[in-house]
C-alpha cells in the first residue's frame, strides 16, 4: 500500500488523518466512538485513517512506537462496539499494517456517505444518546445545528449530481420493450429421431413386402453424421434402436446451442449518468419474474463439434453476466465499471439470451432493475417490462443433423 506509506510518512494531521500514539483499549473505548463518529461527521470524501502507534510531536516530527504483535486488538471486538452504539451502519477496518519493520495498527472509515453518524444509546459516562461529533481540521468537536444543514445540503446536492437512468437497449420506450416469442423450430434432437423413426419404419416394411429394396426406402433423407461418422443408413437396426432410446442425450448439446443462440432472444440495458459526476464502480442486478415458457441462459452454448470437425475448443473467459434462479425470479448480476456522465455503457458485454415461448405470446414479463455506484446515495432502482408479440418466421435455414 504505497499511499499509506506516504501518509505515515509525510502527511499531518487532518480532517480525514489521525495518529494514535497507543491503541483503544476498553477505559478509552469511549474516545474511540467519538473519534469514529468525528471522521465518518467530517465534511470531506473517500476513505479516513487512523494510524495507532505513532506519536506525532510538535515540530512535525514523528516517533513510530509500534504496537506489539499479542497486544494487537482483534477488529471483531471493535466491530462489536460500534455496531452496538453508533448508527447508521458505519463500515471500518482494523488492520495490522508494517511500516518500515515496524508493526502499525491501520483504522480505515470506509467512504462514508450517510452522515450523521451520531450514538445509538448512551455509553460510559461522557457519551448520551444521540450526540455526535465532527472533525475540523486535527480538532473535534460536538456537532451542530449548522453542521447538520451542511451535512444534509451536501446529500442533496450530490444526490442531485448523480441520475443514472435505466433503459432497454433497441427500444424507442427506455421502460418497454415489445419482444417477439422465440421461433422454435424442430430441435436436432427432434430432427434426428424423426430421421431415425423414418429409417426404422422403412425397413419394417421392407422385411413385410420383400420387393421395395432398404436403399429405396432410404433415398431422399438426405444423411446424418452426428453423433459419429457412420450415416444413420448405415447402421443396423439393433444400433439405430440404441441411438433412439439416446437421442435425446446425445444431442443435448445441440439442442442446448439451437435453442439459445439459433432461437433466442437477446436482451440488454443501457446505462446513461445524466449527471455531473462519475459514478465508480457500478454493478446492476436484474430480477426477472419467471413465466411458463420463459427460459433464460446461465452461460454461452457454443456450437458443438461435428463429426468432421473434431477439434473443438470452447471460448474462454466470455463476459457472460452471472444468472441464478429462485423459486420466482431469474437473479442477473454483472460489474459494468464506471459511468461518465454522459455516454450511454450496455449493462452487459454479452447480451442474455431468453427462450419465449409461444404461450407466452400477449403476455407481460416483469423486470427489477438495480443499479449500485460509488457516488450513488440510494440504489438506482428501474421497473421495466417485456411485452411479448407474435414470433417472427422462423428461419428456414437451418442445419441439419447430416
Amino acid at each position: 500500500m504505497h499511499g499509506i506509506d506516504l501518509l505515515i510518512e509525510h502527511e499531518n494531521e487532518g480532517t480525514a488523518l489521525d495518529f494514535k500514539a497507543t491503541q483503544y483499549l476498553k477505559p478509552n473505548y469511549e474516545a474511540l466512538l467519538k473519534d469514529l463518529m468525528a471522521m465518518a461527521n467530517a465534511p470531506t470524501s473517500g476513505d479516513r485513517y487512523i494510524i495507532i502507534g505513532v506519536r506525532m510531536n510538535a515540530d512535525g516530527s514523528r516517533d513510530f512506537i509500534g504496537v506489539e504483535p499479542e497486544e494487537f486488538v482483534d477488529s471483531a471486538t471493535y466491530h462489536q462496539l460500534v455496531a452496538e452504539n453508533i448508527e447508521p451502519e458505519l463500515a471500518f477496518d482494523y488492520i495490522p499494517y508494517t511500516f518500515k519493520g515496524v508493526k502499525l495498527g491501520l483504522l480505515r472509515i470506509r467512504d462514508p456517505d450517510d452522515a450523521p453518524y451520531m450514538m445509538r444509546k448512551a455509553y460510559g459516562q461522557g457519551l448520551r444518546h444521540g450526540d455526535a461529533f465532527i472533525r475540523l481540521g486535527s480538532h473535534q468537536r460536538r456537532l451542530t445545528r449548522p453542521d447538520l444543514d451542511r451535512i444534509f445540503q451536501r446529500r442533496i446536492l450530490q444526490q442531485a449530481s448523480v441520475n443514472v437512468q435505466v433503459a432497454f437497449d433497441g427500444s424507442d420506450n427506455p421502460s418497454l420493450l415489445r419482444i417477439p416469442a422465440s421461433s422454435l423450430a424442430e430441435l436436432p434432437s427432434q430432427r434426428a429421431k424423426r430421421k431415425i423413426l423414418a429409417i426404422l419404419a422403412g425397413r419394417e416394411r421392407a422385411q413385410q413386402n420383400p420387393g421395395i429394396g432398404l436403399h429405396s426406402m432410404a433415398w431422399g433423407l438426405g444423411s446424418i453424421g452426428f453423433p459419429g461418422p457412420t450415416p444413420y443408413e448405415g447402421r443396423s437396426t439393433e444400433q439405430l434402436r440404441k441411438d433412439l432410446e439416446k437421442v435425446e442425450e446425445s444431442y443435448h448439446e445441440h439442442d442446448l446451442y439451437a435453442s439459445f443462440e439459433q432461437f433466442a432472444q437477446k436482451l440488454n440495458f443501457v446505462l446513461l449518468n445524466n449527471g455531473t459526476q462519475y459514478v465508480e464502480d457500478a454493478s446492476i442486478r436484474v430480477l426477472i419474474q419467471k413465466e411458463a415458457g420463459l427460459a433464460v441462459a446461465s452461460m454461452i452454448h457454443r456450437e458443438p463439434p461435428s463429426a468432421f470437425s473434431p477439434l473443438y475448443m470452447p471460448v474462454l473467459f466470455e463476459r457472460y453476466p452471472k444468472v441464478e434462479s429462485t423459486e420466482t425470479h431469474y437473479v442477473v448480476t454483472a460489474d459494468v465499471g464506471d459511468l461518465r456522465h454522459g455516454i450511454p455503457s450496455l449493462a452487459f458485454e454479452e447480451p442474455l439470451r431468453l427462450v419465449l415461448g409461444s404461450k407466452l405470446v400477449g403476455q407481460s414479463i416483469d423486470i427489477q432493475v438495480t443499479v449500485f455506484g460509488k457516488q450513488l446515495p440510494q440504489p438506482r432502482n428501474e421497473s421495466l417490462r417485456l411485452s411479448i408479440t407474435p414470433p417472427r418466421e422462423a428461419n428456414p435455414a437451418q442445419t441439419d443433423e447430416s
